[in-house]
C-alpha cells in the first residue's frame, strides 16, 4: 500500500491572492490540501461577487493538482445557505461539490486517512451525524489503523468564549 506523503492544513486566506498562488505552487507536493475556512474576506474592498468568482476558479484549478478538502468559515457564509441533510452549505461553495470534498462530506486518501469536513453553519446535531457516518467504517472493522482527521472552522472569539 503506498503511504501518504503529506497533508497540508491551511486556514484564513481571506482573499489574499498571493497566498492562493503560494498554495497552488505547493499543492503538487501534497497528497491532500485541507482548508479550514475563510477563503473570502467580508471586510475587503474587493466586491464579494468578484471574490467568489476568483476563489471558485482558483479552487477548481487547485483540485487538479491535489485532493482538496474544504470546510466553510464565517467569512465564507455570505449568502443564504443551501439546506442539505449533511448540514447547510454556502451556495457559492455548493457549485464546487463535484470537484472538492466540502462541508459535511468525507473522503478517504490512499486507504489510510479519513478526512471529514464540517460546515461552519451546521448545527451540533448535524455535525454529530456527519461524524458518526464518517466513523462508520471503524465500527465495521474495515479501516483498522487508519487515521481520522476532521476539519472545522472556529472563530477566535468563539474559542475564547468557550475556553
Amino acid at each position: 500500500m503506498p503511504s501518504i506523503r503529506r497533508l497540508l492544513l491551511t486556514a484564513d486566506f481571506r482573499f489574499r491572492l498571493s497566498w492562493f498562488k503560494w498554495l497552488e505552487a505547493q499543492a503538487v507536493h501534497y497528497e491532500a490540501i485541507a482548508i479550514s475556512g475563510d477563503l473570502l474576506d467580508v471586510f475587503s474592498k474587493a466586491p464579494l461577487k468578484r471574490q467568489v468568482q476568483r476563489t471558485t476558479a482558483w479552487l477548481r484549478n487547485l483540485a487538479t493538482k491535489s485532493s482538496v478538502i474544504l470546510c466553510s468559515g464565517n467569512h465564507d457564509t455570505i449568502d443564504v445557505p443551501l439546506e442539505r441533510m449533511l448540514g447547510p452549505m454556502p451556495v457559492w461553495l455548493a457549485q464546487l461539490d463535484t470537484a472538492l470534498t466540502l462541508d459535511g462530506n468525507t473522503v478517504v486518501i490512499q486507504d489510510q486517512v479519513i478526512l471529514t469536513s464540517l460546515s461552519y453553519i451546521a448545527t451540533e446535531a448535524q455535525k454529530r451525524l456527519v461524524l458518526a457516518a464518517a466513523g462508520g467504517c471503524k465500527t465495521r472493522g474495515g479501516c483498522l489503523g487508519w487515521s481520522y482527521i476532521t476539519i472545522h472552522h472556529r472563530c477566535m472569539k468563539e474559542s475564547v468564549r468557550k475556553s
